[in-house]
């Protein structure tokens, strides 16, 4: 499997100030013609706004805003489909975006910033959102493909890319990332925050996204079976992962709630029916709602169903950075199933293999206490 790495937001402006020259004359010659490009050309080098410095915060005072030049590039429309791609989504004012990559650090570790226009800073769910519109022709060639691309969005909604942008997210005081000012300004979140080139969709809302010219990601359906579920239960509790949590649990002694482990955690079961290949596969997550020094009971099970009912693991295992999960899905239809859920302060959307290694992320960046 080969797959690219990866709360909501707000509305981006794209200011677009395309410049163009009427010809009112037909019969002008060659000479007039002549001005007419030169006057296009000068008209597009004016418009040119210069990439975000990689300075110290304390040094960056916020833009003004000033408009990228936009320059149309056709997108084929047999262009070859971008392999193995899902991509986690985010809305952002009334605009749903699809995270293409974070942005990269050069050579020298500063932030490499496609050229884009001057970012707006935004508050949307106590969050605080920078946002600056990236030109066609301006984003990195690599990423070129998703120019004009149609997407899948969860697996039901057809969606169209429409332009991109710079969108750099964050959540906190800006004391806890060393600035000295009572309020985010919008040169700070787009240093301090977690940016990301993404690309701006017509419709839809979602999680993830997926190339409209792939297979459709599978959606297992749930199905109803109590016996199952208790089976799973028991089957994770009795595990090596749970005998490990009993161990934990053991360890805490009187900081920890009489009883064993699973009396005070959350198991969460799910049924389900691969609709490719019929299996019938149980999932089951436990877990404690973290606290600081308290117990950290957080492991998954997934059991294939026999058809007398007996189980067999598939996986067994803790989940580390996964704290929650909200969907369960197989992107590639082969019967191996994908996790999506959030991090512990539920700032951080992530993608991972049912093993547990990494597909997508999409980071909301931190500053504050967690505990």
């Amino acid at each position: 499997m080969h797959f690219s790495r990866g709360m909501t937001e707000s509305l981006r402006r794209q200011v677009v100030v395309p410049p163009h020259v009427s010809a009112i004359y037909l019969g002008a010659g060659l000479a007039m013609l002549a001005v007419g490009i030169a006057l296009v050309v000068g008209a597009r080098g004016a418009q040119v706004t210069p990439v975000m410095p990689d300075a110290p915060l304390a040094e960056i005072a916020p833009p003004s805003l000033v408009a990228a030049p936009r320059t149309a590039v056709a997108a084929s429309e047999d262009a070859a489909p971008i392999a193995d791609e899902i991509k986690l989504m985010f809305r952002a004012g009334d605009a749903s975006y699809v995270r293409i990559s974070d942005i990269e650090r050069d050579a020298a570790g500063a932030l490499a910033w496609p050229r884009h226009a001057a970012p707006r800073l935004l508050e949307e769910d106590g969050a605080e959102v920078a946002i600056a519109a990236v030109a066609d022709a301006d984003v990195p060639a690599r990423h070129r493909a998703w120019v004009g691309r149609q997407v899948i969005v969860d697996g039901t909604c057809r969606a169209t890319v429409t332009g991109f942008a710079v969108v750099s997210r964050l959540l906190g005081d800006p004391g806890y990332a060393g600035i000295e000012k009572d309020a985010w300004d919008v040169a700070a979140v787009m240093q301090a925050g977690a940016p990301v080139l993404a690309a701006r969709l017509d419709r839809c809302s979602g999680t993830y996204a997926r190339d409209a010219a792939l297979a459709p990601v599978v959606i297992p359906a749930p199905i109803q079976d109590e016996r199952l579920a208790a089976s799973a239960r028991s089957a994770l509790i009795a595990s090596s992962v749970g005998a490990e949590m009993a161990r934990r649990w053991a360890e805490l002694g009187s900081q920890a709630a009489t009883g064993a482990w699973w009396d005070h955690a959350q198991l969460v079961t799910r049924v389900l029916r691969h609709p490719r290949t019929s299996a019938v596969l149980v999932a089951v997550h436990a877990y404690t709602d973290f606290e600081c020094g308290g117990p950290d009971i957080n492991v998954w099970g997934l059991y294939r169903a026999a058809a007398d009912g007996t189980l067999t693991p598939v996986h067994e295992r803790k989940l580390d950075a996964l704290r929650s999960i909200e969907k369960i899905i197989d992107v590639e239809g082969d019967g191996a199933l994908e996790l999506i859920g959030r991090s512990w302060l539920g700032n951080n959307l992530l993608l991972t293999a049912a093993d547990g290694s990494e597909i997508d992320h999409l980071d909301m960046q931190f500053y504050g206490c967690p505990c």
